[in-house]
């Protein structure tokens, strides 16, 4: 007959039957009546006695006998659980001051060794007394009721949430006109980008002197200006008549492009 299911091992524990075999307890284990729960020094066993109550512990070093007497469900007997009939009146008497009370108790078994019938063990049964508590929960509050919240304390955590800007992207331009024409409708600003999607300006709005160069030697300069919008202006007004036909000049400039913090640089070429 199955007595108590093992719950949990911690450590090394056995069952030791009547004859002095060991077999090592696992969780979910049973202890037969007539085992002999056995625990390492180190070792301990939580017990189920399947009668709906918290598992027991057993601690290290035990040595605990498996009986029916553990079992809380095996009904008591009667005659073990109210005082005898015999011999009541003598021993209540007794307590009256008539008689000798001694005479009226059971003798006890005598002797240091092993008990006779009615006498001693050789090991120690572990009656089962347990008191539960359910559930088996711990709450507290302060005074008005309120839950408390513990806080765990510790160095302050920075988190660096700045945004880092991403330079755009300024690429080069070739723009072409007549000799006799005003350059129109170039723009720097058509091909330049942002990863960010920023608005571009231009910064190097300044005019600048540009060197035009031709063949045989031609050279001649005039006055180039890119706005902010990225509107290049330019008029050779003249200047490069004597160019012959199919022939052509060359000048480059440089402007710089800004997304309003980081900038880039590109070349022009007319």
């Amino acid at each position: 007959m199955s007595i108590a299911t093992v719950v949990s091992v911690s450590g090394q524990a056995w069952a030791r039957d009547a004859e002095g075999n060991l077999r090592e307890l696992q969780q979910g284990d049973q202890l037969l009546d007539g085992e002999t729960l056995v625990t390492s020094d180190s070792g301990a066993v939580q017990l189920d006695f399947a009668d709906g109550l918290p598992p027991v512990a057993i601690v290290g070093g035990q040595q605990v006998a498996m009986s029916g007497d553990l079992d809380a469900d095996e009904p008591v007997e009667p005659d073990e659980a109210s005082a005898q009939d015999e011999g009541i009146d003598a021993l209540l008497a007794a307590l009256d001051g008539e008689g000798d009370l001694l005479e009226g108790l059971e003798a006890t078994a005598a002797g240091g060794g092993d008990g006779a019938e009615g006498g001693g063990h050789s090991f120690i049964q572990l009656a089962r007394i347990v008191e539960s508590v359910d559930p088996l929960a711990f709450a507290f509050d302060n005074a008005r009721g309120n839950n408390i919240d513990s806080e765990l304390r510790g160095s302050p955590a920075f988190l660096d949430t700045s945004v880092v800007n991403v330079a755009p992207e300024a690429s080069n331009d070739v723009f072409t006109t007549d000799e006799d024409t005003a350059l129109s409708g170039a723009n720097v600003l058509a091909n330049d980008t942002d990863p960010e999607g920023d608005a571009l300006t231009v910064t190097s709005t300044d005019p600048q002197q540009v060197t035009f160069t031709g063949p045989d030697g031609f050279t001649v300069t005039a006055e180039v200006t890119i706005d902010e919008d990225g509107n290049v202006s330019f008029n050779p007004a003249g200047d490069f008549d004597a160019l012959g036909v199919g022939e052509s000049a060359t000048g480059t400039l440089t402007y710089t492009v800004s997304d309003g913090t980081a900038t880039d640089t590109a070349t022009v070429t007319l």
